[in-house]
């Protein structure tokens, strides 16, 4: 198909303009995706002023994302969305590419259809919203996770094969349910007696009386690029925002010193750049010796060292 000559994508979607570089603030993406993402996407006309705004608004997402503003992914152009590169296609392709990202991101708890971006992008683009949607499908940028319908309406594949997953842990079982969802057949081996990898909470204390502590992995760091912001959303779990100030408590229940932790903290930095300087050193041989071990052993330097000084 032809790519159409005119100087915008029509009514429906406006050509994306070329926007500066601009610093990314996370308070600020979670104000703006809020409050985009708040309503409903409209299938009407709409005017030229509104249409150039709600592209401008997909692109900022679209960079919370981990997307270039003005360029392709390495992947994309790998995978050849475009057939060439720079210009207007890849232009109206980006927009596309971003207006998925945000329908997607509207509701994850649900499969988006190409069908349903159809309602919103002019046909003269179909092309370019097959390219779009087929990339961000395969390459696991939409209808991830745990969503409805639980069976995927994934078109056939005639290539399928059998894969083994070694581990059960989250990334094992996603990648299991995905690959599923494309039709291969899938295995997967876990070592423990137990799904969930490093993630695993314990309940402790008596029935009826117990804390959950997690003993794995309980904090996301960055949370809009991240596929673990997309799980919380779909099983309705709630996140708390981790606070600059954490204050730190003994056995007893009594607070921490401040002095004191501000000088552990600094002292565990020094540790930390004393093994960065090693690792380089040491090279390849460094590969098979643990951080902890070697933390531990600097920790016994540097406190052999103090009772020396004295």
């Amino acid at each position: 198909m032809d790519t159409p000559e005119r100087d915008s994508l029509p009514r429906k979607r406006s050509l994306r303009k070329k926007f500066g570089a601009r610093n990314y603030d996370e308070n600020l993406m979670d104000e703006l995706i809020e409050k985009h993402l708040g309503g409903a996407f409209k299938k009407k006309k709409q005017t030229k002023e509104d249409l150039e705004k709600e592209t401008e608004t997909e692109a900022m997402i679209a960079i919370s994302l981990g997307f270039p503003i003005d360029a392709l992914l390495e992947e994309e152009i790998r995978a050849g969305v475009v057939r060439q590169l720079g210009g207007k296609e890849q232009n109206d392709y980006i927009v596309v590419r971003n207006h998925i990202l945000t329908r997607w991101r509207s509701n994850v708890e649900v499969w988006l259809s190409k069908g349903q971006i159809k309602e919103t992008v002019s046909n003269e683009y179909e092309h370019l919203i097959s390219a779009a949607y087929d990339f961000l499908l395969y390459n696991g940028y939409i209808n991830f996770g745990v969503l409805l319908p639980l069976t995927s309406p994934m078109p056939e594949l005639t290539n399928e094969g059998s894969v083994i997953i070694v581990g059960a842990g989250l990334a094992g079982l996603s990648a299991a349910k995905q690959l599923m969802s494309f039709g291969f057949k899938v295995i997967v081996l876990e070592g423990r007696n137990r799904p969930g990898g490093r993630v695993y909470t314990q309940k402790m204390g008596k029935k009826g009386q117990f804390a959950a502590v997690d003993l794995g992995g309980s904090v996301i760091t960055g949370i809009h690029a991240n596929p673990l912001g997309v799980l919380a959303r779909q099983l309705s779990i709630p996140l708390h925002k981790v606070r600059d100030n954490c204050p730190l408590y003994k056995p007893d229940g009594a607070p921490v010193d401040k002095g004191i932790d501000s000088n552990i903290e600094l002292i565990h930095n020094k540790l930390l750049d004393k093994v960065m300087e090693l690792r380089k050193i040491m090279g390849g041989f460094a590969n098979d010796i643990s951080l902890g071990s070697v933390l531990e052993r600097l920790r016994q330097l540097s406190f052999s060292h103090i009772l020396g000084s004295r």
